[in-house]
């Protein structure tokens, strides 16, 4: 929002505020279309939920931060493949290569490490065109004199065994508080709720233990949730159930690892949160016993707050009241 770049739409709609006059010149584009209307008038009441986190999974946390590496030992590569497992060891759990006959490829290991390695050194100082794996590895076969030798080592170590088949992973826990935590909420409300998931293996675990519906991936999970005439607590997918779904059957729902991104939030709080819902309130609460859960948390209101003020589109997380 930089007023050097937009002060010219400032002074065409006569604002001070840059994204007033974005929002301005955005919506006045042909087949552009905001609204200020709430299609659903129902409050919306926000919680966080805090499980106690085992000393087990804080010293893998901790081991993350500092290391850079998995419980398993594999180096991370950047702030994405970190954001990844630091959200699987919140929930208390990893995930770990299956090595056909327990016989691990060495080879395939260390040139990967190396490269992940020089990757988390380079990433953060390099230019714009050069600022993601892939484009560091193109740099080193289109520029090599132009980037650092630990990198291009690393690089040609790592060419020679990355088309090699990559091998299956299975789920390591290392503790189930979460999916525990996550069975105790549902036990405590007046009815049926939701438990929304991200990995599958959490979502599964969360069903067994609690003896709920899981809704999984696919034309049978749509059909079980389009079909159900009478509310039951279900386990369900933010990635497969989060859209075009209509669940006005519930109310109240956990989201066991909260996204970032404000419009996941605006969709999966609208499957509940929509014309037909019969209930005075909804009731969404997300774990937030992570430092990392909480600024998801923080960056989806942000994104929700951008959205609003640019296409003038009310969201859901900015009208909803924070307990």
């Amino acid at each position: 929002t930089a007023r050097t770049h937009l002060q010219p739409l400032c002074d065409r709609f006569d604002t001070l505020d840059v994204r007033e006059a974005y929002q301005r010149r955005l919506l006045s584009c042909p087949g552009v279309v905001g609204t200020r209307e709430s299609a659903v008038e129902i409050p919306i009441s926000i919680h966080k939920r805090k499980p106690t986190i085992p000393p087990i999974v804080d010293a893998w946390l901790q081991y993350l931060e500092h290391e850079w590496k998995t419980p398993g030992g594999e180096e991370i590569e950047d702030a994405l493949a970190f954001n990844r497992v630091a959200r699987q060891l919140a929930l208390g759990f990893f995930y770990r290569w299956i090595w056909p006959n327990n016989q691990p490829d060495e080879s395939w290991l260390e040139t990967r490490a190396a490269w992940h390695k020089a990757l988390r050194a380079y990433l953060p100082t390099s230019r714009e065109n050069r600022d993601s794996p892939y484009l560091a590895a193109k740099a080193c076969e289109d520029e090599p004199n132009r980037v650092p030798a630990q990198l291009l080592t690393a690089w040609r170590g790592w060419k020679a065994h990355k088309d090699k088949p990559t091998p299956p992973t299975e789920v390591v826990w290392l503790d189930g508080f979460a999916v525990f935590d996550a069975v105790a909420w549902s036990r405590e409300q007046a009815e049926p709720s939701l438990i929304w998931y991200e990995h599958t293996a959490f979502g599964q675990a969360v069903a067994q233990v609690g003896g709920f519906t899981f809704a999984d991936v696919g034309p049978e999970a749509d059909s079980l949730l389009a079909t159900m005439k009478t509310a039951r607590t279900v386990v369900l997918s933010i990635d497969a159930h989060g859209t075009g779904k209509n669940l006005q059957l519930w109310r109240r729902q956990l989201v066991t690892a909260p996204p970032a991104n404000g419009r996941i939030w605006e969709q999966l709080i609208g499957r509940t949160h929509r014309p037909g819902q019969k209930a005075d309130r909804i009731d969404v609460t997300f774990n937030a016993h992570t430092e990392l859960f909480r600024s998801a948390m923080l960056n989806a209101r942000d994104d929700a707050r951008y959205i609003g003020e640019t296409m003038n589109t009310p969201q859901k997380l900015s009208f909803a009241t924070f307990e």
